[in-house]
This record gives structure tokens, C-alpha cells and sequence, in this order.
């Protein structure tokens, strides 16, 4: 008899024969070695956090935000974010979140695709950056508990207290209009 240790559900951590008490190796196991090994893979796969951020521009200034209360990066300046909610497309998601932080409307005409970062953070994250210049309705902060100032600056002179992946898309955004980056990665590289 077999005792298995699963990561999550369909995922074996590792095997333990009951009467024996030895590890099982893949064989003694009734699905075989490579399905076994595909499941191992499985557990190795990306499993990303999908966010937006958008860069509201006027004239040659970008809206920022200061973070407040909410455990990451408080008292640093962000643009409006969020994170992509569950069957919600990437442009529905950059609608919401600017909708609840922000309080204005855009056309999906006029939320243009900026950029992509692949970055590593706590977890594995994929940034979408979108830009735009056309909006409806008032900039107000909508959500004063997170947020304690709303502030346009000039994209080439940003306060020094900017998070610093928010900080590093709005330079590779001034350096040309669509770009893909990394970000968070160069600690790995020796491995």
C-alpha cells in the first residue's frame, strides 16, 4: 500500500510504502515514471500573478500615486495598478482598476498597449502597462485608504521615492513607445 504526498491536487511530492516504510521510487507507482514526471513538471510551471498599470499622460506629465496602508512599497509612488481578477481580460481589468482608484472612464480606443515586464518580486508576475491620454470624468484619488497623494510629474523628473519597477517601465516607456522587459531576475543569474 502506498501513502503519496501531493503539492496540490494530481502533483506527488514524494511516495512512502506504508508497509515498508521506504521511499517508492517511480515505478512502484501505478501511473508510471512519466506521468509522474509529468506531473513533477507541472508543479515546475509559472503559475504568474497578471497585473495592470496605467500610465495617464498629460501633456509630457504622468499621473503617480503614493502608496499608503498596504504593506508594499508604502510611502513610494506607483500609477494606478491592480491585479487581473479571474475570467477578466487584461483591458477589462485596466478599466476597473481605474475606475475604483482613479474615478474616470476610457474608451478602449484610447488605452494604448505600452509594454510587458516579466519580473520577479515575491512571487513570479507579468506587468501589462497601458498608456493614455483621453479620459472621462474628474482624476480624484477614489481610495484613500491605499493611496495619500495623487501627483503629476514630468516623466524625466520623477521623485526619488517611486517603486522601482514602476520606476524602471517609465524610463524604458521614454526611451520608445512599446517595449518588453525583466525586471528582478539578476540576483538568480548565478544559478
Amino acid at each position: 500500500m502506498l501513502k503519496a504526498e501531493r503539492l496540490q491536487p494530481g502533483v506527488v511530492k514524494r511516495a512512502i510504502s506504508v508497509t515498508s516504510k521506504r521511499p517508492v521510487v517511480p515505478e512502484d507507482l501505478e501511473f508510471g515514471k512519466d506521468d509522474m514526471m509529468a506531473e513533477v513538471e507541472h508543479a515546475q510551471r509559472v503559475r504568474a500573478v497578471v497585473a495592470v498599470h496605467l500610465f495617464l499622460r498629460k501633456e509630457s506629465q504622468i499621473l503617480l500615486l503614493r502608496r499608503c496602508n498596504t504593506g508594499y512599497e508604502d510611502g513610494n509612488y506607483s500609477v494606478p495598478a491592480g491585479h487581473v481578477e479571474r475570467n477578466e481580460g487584461i483591458r477589462q481589468a485596466m478599466h476597473r482598476e481605474t475606475a475604483e482608484e482613479i474615478g474616470i472612464q476610457m474608451r478602449d480606443e484610447d488605452l494604448v498597449p505600452i509594454g510587458v515586464l516579466y519580473r520577479k518580486s515575491d512571487s513570479e508576475r507579468v506587468d501589462f502597462f497601458f498608456g493614455c491620454s483621453k479620459w472621462e470624468g474628474r482624476v480624484a484619488n477614489w481610495e484613500i485608504k491605499k493611496c495619500d497623494e495623487l501627483r503629476w510629474c514630468h516623466v524625466d523628473n520623477l521623485p526619488q521615492n517611486m517603486v522601482p519597477y514602476v520606476r524602471n517601465a517609465i524610463e524604458r516607456f521614454g526611451q520608445g513607445e512599446h517595449w518588453f522587459g525583466e525586471f528582478g531576475w539578476e540576483s538568480l543569474a548565478e544559478f
